[in-house]
């Protein structure tokens, strides 16, 4: 596995995934996230985490948080955006990114309570986001 990331430049999670969106493409698996529940909605996408409570985010909103998984995937910058119409906060923290959707508060440990997703993971999070919107 390690000779393969070293091979293709990435690591041996990023091994993984690739072979994973791969399945997926050809239609293997489905290319859903565990635990996490994305449907369009005529108000926009809901997004459900771990079993909770869906959020709805309108167009706009949606686009706001898949720009913020975006950014924090590419350049580590964090979004936190507790006025929105729908609060949410996306932060890159360690090898994961975090994403709390809806926001509850600035405290680490609120962070350390939202899921973790490895940055491909997160990247197709965002895919799935977007193509629940289109």
């Amino acid at each position: 596995m390690k000779a393969i990331a070293e091979a293709v430049g990435t690591t041996s999670a990023g091994v993984i995934a690739q072979w994973i969106r791969s399945c997926t493409d050809q239609g293997i698996i489905a290319p859903d996230i565990p635990g996490i529940v994305i449907d369009k909605v005529p108000a926009g996408v809901t997004i459900a985490i771990d079993g909770a409570t869906p959020v709805t985010l309108d167009p706009d909103m949606t686009g706001k948080v898949v720009g913020a998984l975006r950014r924090a995937i590419k350049t580590g910058a964090g979004t936190i955006e507790p006025f929105e119409a729908v609060p949410y906060g996306v932060v890159k923290k360690g090898p994961g990114i975090r994403l709390m959707l809806p926001f509850h508060g600035t405290g680490a440990q609120k962070f350390d309570n939202s899921p973790s997703f490895p940055v491909d993971l997160a990247e197709d999070l965002a895919d799935l986001i977007e193509k629940a919107a289109a």
